[in-house]
């Protein structure tokens, strides 16, 4: 019991450090079914909405996912959200270095990129699979294309900082800039963001550890309104 209270305390002092810095934080009101469950999978179908209410896309929403793994996320864009076509970016190769976290069943482990193809073949007019670590896939991608871009791949320093790099010019205006696993087990991911964008631009959903970053030159996104803002 002691060790799960030692890791919220931690994670707390974690955030109220954030706070002190301007970050903001994201608390969207979720469906009462929804409380106690996997929230990664909605908190991203908002986060694509308040995207295309960013850009003002009014039809086909473009987005990307770095760290693909077993598609557990793309299935949960693709499900619940039609109008998005989404990019999905893996290389399916080990680098030795900290990645997005282990997949449960046996068979992702086994087979991740197999796991992942039959995940999101019921949505395959939608999808575009590039088999290529991050840096080199976003030269295959137009600037200012996509309406959000979800780094989560690599979650050291150096991919963080190149991932945050190659892909915040592919953001439309007014489109989002997102990751995963903004938290004190993951530093890496903290200090590459603060690094390139001012804190008080940034948003942090501390259920799921998602960071936010809306790029300036489009409509409001409606994050704040969406959030039982907390300063």
């Amino acid at each position: 019991m002691w060790r799960n209270e030692a890791k919220e305390l931690a994670y707390a002092s974690f955030h109220l450090a954030m706070l002190g810095l301007g970050v903001r934080m994201w608390r969207p009101t979720l469906a009462r079914n929804l409380e106690g469950m996997d929230i990664k999978q909605p908190l991203l179908v908002m986060l694509l909405q308040a995207a295309a209410r960013g850009t003002g896309s009014p039809g086909r929403i473009q987005a990307t996912e770095i760290g693909c793994l077993s598609g557990h996320a793309s299935v949960g864009m693709l499900q619940g959200m039609p109008s998005v076509h989404l990019t999905l970016v893996d290389p399916y190769e080990s680098t030795g270095v900290d990645v997005e976290c282990t997949p449960k069943s046996n068979a992702a482990r086994e087979d991740p990129m197999g796991t992942m193809l039959e995940n999101v073949k019921p949505f395959l007019d939608r999808v575009r699979f590039l088999r290529e670590f991050s840096f080199p896939a976003a030269s295959q991608v137009a600037d200012e294309s996509m309406d959000l871009v979800f780094i989560d791949g690599n979650h050291t320093y150096l991919a963080v900082r190149e991932d945050i790099q190659a892909w915040l010019p592919k953001v439309k205006p007014g489109g989002l800039l997102i990751g995963h696993d903004w938290n004190h087990w993951h530093p890496g991911v903290s200090r590459a963001v603060l690094e390139a964008i001012p804190p008080y631009l940034l948003w942090l959903e501390p259920r799921m550890h998602f960071w936010i970053y809306q790029v300036p030159g489009g409509r409001d996104a409606g994050l704040a309104e969406n959030s039982g803002l907390c300063r």
